[in-house]
């Protein structure tokens, strides 16, 4: 399948509101004539750029911008379409920002900046987006759910209101309670599950981090004094999630409803701190490995919990030379430090910490808390460090 050079994400796709092809009035085609770009449809239902080389008939042989010309083809009438005016070699307007009041038109008049439409990007594709600045008949919009740098120019014939049902559903304004965290498979060194922290407040509020502990869910106002650098506020309209940290540019995600939501495709699961004399029973790791330069590093960290109160705690971390000798003259594959720990004994969790017992007596206290469920989280947060349940 080829691959498009549309709109890309790292790491982790989010999947934006996507408007079928015929969702604006399309330009039509004259007579097939060599020359002429045009959007062409492979044979796996992808829209491309594309020349005509040569033409039969009602019939165009096309190449395909930026591949091969062993993709080049026939196609007909029933593949190929007109190819809106685009505007990419216009710079972006400066110092330009999401507009603090938003409009849902379901008809289009003069473009203004905040309206929300659905817009179509330079390689066809259609999304939602927010008009962030207007020049003549021109707007310079943001597709929702990427990031800025995919921002551009659409003319007229590349927008379209919203129906009365997307526009009701894209004004409508929601609010969270409670802690959640953003849950993504992550493949850097080594697939695991991470999770984002945030604490929501039903007036905006919101806290970048985990739960603190001995904090009722109406004591944000101590975190804000604590903690000012990690707080901020956050707006949810429609399927649009803003979040502004103190003293940073909003970052700009998509939501959509349901238990606690989907951001950009992750599910938000909600956190749990444990109560007094709370009782886990399983087995929660992370591990982590990389080389780079010459150097392979590794680590692990690994909880055993069980119901009579008993726990075992193994961490594990290493690094060593791979190709050549290190300043101090160890060969390849010889360890230049290693650390291995086991710990065992009791643990009780009281006053949202995690508080253990080891067999010689001592004791620690750590911050905890569970994703997804309280009896046996999905993840468990020791001291920030985010732990998969194995088993």
């Amino acid at each position: 399948m080829r691959l498009s050079f549309g709109l890309a994400v790292v790491l982790i796709l989010s999947t934006s509101p996507l408007v079928g092809e015929d969702a604006a009035p399309g330009l039509r085609l004259g007579p097939p004539k060599i020359g002429e770009v045009l959007d062409a449809q492979d044979s796996g239902g992808g829209w491309y750029k594309a020349t005509v080389l040569k033409t039969d008939g009602d019939r165009r042989f096309i190449h395909y911008e930026g591949y091969s010309d062993s993709w080049n083809e026939w196609l007909g009438p029933d593949r190929v379409r007109a190819r809106p005016v685009t505007f990419e070699d216009k710079p972006a307007p400066e110092r330009v920002s999401t507009p603090k009041e938003l409009v849902f038109p379901t008809t289009l008049g003069a473009p203004i900046a905040g309206e929300v439409l659905v817009a179509r990007d330079h390689t066809g594709k259609w999304y939602r987006s927010t008009v962030l600045a207007v020049d003549g008949t021109l707007r310079f919009v943001h597709f929702h759910g990427w990031a800025d740098r995919f921002n551009e120019w659409v003319g007229p014939d590349s927008v379209r209101a919203l129906t009365a049902e997307e526009a009701s559903a894209a004004a409508t304004k929601r609010t969270l309670d409670g802690w959640f965290a953003k849950t993504e498979l992550v493949y850097f060194g080594g697939a695991h599950i991470r999770s984002t922290p945030y604490w929501f407040r039903p007036d905006g509020n919101v806290y970048f981090g985990n739960p603190p502990a001995g904090l009722s869910a109406a004591d944000f106002a101590v975190v804000l004094k604590s903690d000012p650098t990690n707080c901020g506020t956050y707006r949810i309209i429609g399927e649009l999630l803003t979040l502004a940290k103190a003293g940073t540019e909003p970052e700009e995600h998509t939501y959509s409803p349901g238990a606690g939501g989907v951001m950009d495709s992750s599910p938000l699961s909600r956190i749990y701190r444990f109560r007094d004399g709370a009782r886990l029973e399983g087995t929660w790791e992370t591990s982590t490995s990389s080389t780079f330069g010459g150097v392979r590093a590794g680590g692990a960290n690994t909880w055993i919990f069980r119901k009579d109160g008993t726990f075992e705690h193994r961490t594990y971390g290493s690094v060593e030379t791979t190709k050549t000798r290190g300043i101090d003259g160890a060969a390849p594959g010889q360890a230049l430090g290693q650390t291995e720990a086991i710990t065992s004994g009791t643990y009780e969790f009281a006053g949202a910490r995690l508080k253990v017992t080891a067999s010689d007596g001592r004791t620690e206290l750590h911050t905890a808390s569970g994703v997804s469920s309280e009896e046996s989280p999905r993840i468990l947060t020791i001291d920030g460090a985010d732990l998969n349940h194995t088993q």
